[in-house]
């Protein structure tokens, strides 16, 4: 397992090359969720994208910045898409439906990112440099515990659920969608994610 970054990233901006970046990004994650972000290595990376790792070092100065950029934009999405299901002000049940079927989709549609997030995580939240990943990561926490609880209160769940252990088992349900759910088999997603 590589050693956790000491200090905060700070991503490169530069306009004209933000699309390669954007590729290279998107070739870095589906790499990270393949191999395995601590058994990845930037000339993994730059021969997947076509970069080369000389050149990779142009656009960023590590994988870890790689990864964080990466998660990021994730966790900035799922909070932004919780938060506009949560305003819809419905009954904790249809809110938590709601909720579990955007959780679902995200696993489907973002594979490889939600692939890294649930088995580079240990890596993650021991590194400063994450911190703000690992801070979404439990504001989006807070939101599903509190949804549950409420659905808890009024009586939308069975008597005595303990809430954290609901919430486990809802996301390792979730979660399992990225071993058991073939995105090129019979099943179309949209039957996926109703059934679930």
């Amino acid at each position: 397992m590589p050693k956790p970054a000491k200090r905060p990233i700070r991503p490169r901006h530069r306009v004209e090359s933000s699309s390669r970046r954007d590729e290279i990004r998107a070739v870095a994650g589906r790499v990270f969720a393949e191999h395995g972000f601590a058994h990845t290595t930037m000339r993994q990376v730059g021969d997947a994208s076509g970069t080369g790792a000389g050149s990779l070092y142009h656009h960023f100065t590590s994988k870890d910045e790689i990864l964080l950029e990466l998660l990021e934009g994730l966790q900035r999405d799922i909070l932004r898409d919780l938060k506009v299901v949560i305003d819809q002000g419905r009954d904790p049940l249809r809110t938590l439906t709601a909720m579990i079927e955007l959780a679902i989709r995200y696993v489907l549609e973002r594979r490889d990112e939600s692939q890294i997030l649930l088995n580079d995580y240990p890596y993650i939240a021991g590194s400063p440099a994450f911190a703000p990943v690992v801070r979404a990561t439990d504001e989006s926490t807070r939101i599903w515990l509190g949804v549950l609880r409420d659905a808890a209160e009024a009586g939308q769940l069975r008597d005595g659920v303990e809430v954290n252990i609901a919430f486990s088992m809802l996301f390792g349900s979730i979660f399992s969608s990225l071993r058991f759910y073939n995105p090129r088999g019979r099943i179309k997603a949209e039957v996926y994610v109703e059934k679930m």
